[in-house]
């Protein structure tokens, strides 16, 4: 007889301490639902309380899922790109004569110099020069007076590659002698060859 009556107070104690503990927590839907005393009421709270939680359920679940799918996001975007022409690089040496037979050729005329200056005087190499163009000399003879396309150019790269060197355009100038023209349009054989362009954003 004395445990039937502990049992209900035992209860009791339990009941009221979940009361306490769900109308203390921070959730609207549980406390509202214990304090609401009209039975329309009671429903409404009930209702939103369970749309709530089976939401929040959902888009847990969705998160997991996704989680676990480990999709990726791949992010796709349009680039305009046009086509511009490479310029023109012409590569020279300052000086006219830089060759051994140049040197051979300057010892040549230097006995028939009469003016005082040295042979590396700028009187002199006009003069030199001059010797040259009183000959009619080709411009292929000339070149051998100059630097070579290997001296000049050691290498040379276009978009990673390296440049076709047979496409390199030689010619003499009155004034520095031996040049080389990349993308000229004409190879060395003064053939006609398309242009390099380059990628402009």
């Amino acid at each position: 007889m004395k445990l039937e009556k502990k049992n209900p107070k035992l209860s009791n104690r339990v009941k009221n301490t979940v009361q306490d503990v769900l109308l203390s927590s921070t959730s609207h839907g549980l406390p509202n639902i214990i304090r609401a005393n009209n039975k329309p009421v009671k429903l409404m709270w009930t209702f939103f309380t369970l749309i709530s939680t089976g939401l929040c359920a959902y888009m847990i679940t969705q998160s997991f899922i996704k989680y676990f799918n480990y999709e990726v996001t791949t992010k796709t975007r349009i680039k305009n790109e046009f086509m511009s022409i490479f310029p023109t690089v012409t590569v020279c040496n300052l000086n006219f004569f830089t060759s051994e037979a140049s040197v051979k050729f300057i010892k040549l005329i230097e006995k028939n110099y009469t003016n005082l200056d040295s042979p590396f005087g700028d009187s002199f190499y006009l003069y030199a020069k001059a010797v040259l163009s009183k000959n009619n000399i080709s411009n292929n003879d000339l070149s051998i007076f100059g630097d070579s396309l290997e001296k000049l150019i050691i290498n040379c790269l276009y978009i990673g590659p390296e440049c076709n060197m047979s496409q390199i355009r030689f010619y003499n100038h009155p004034n520095y002698g031996n040049c080389f023209t990349l993308n000229s349009g004409y190879d060395k054989n003064e053939q006609p060859i398309p242009l390099w362009t380059t990628v402009v954003a």
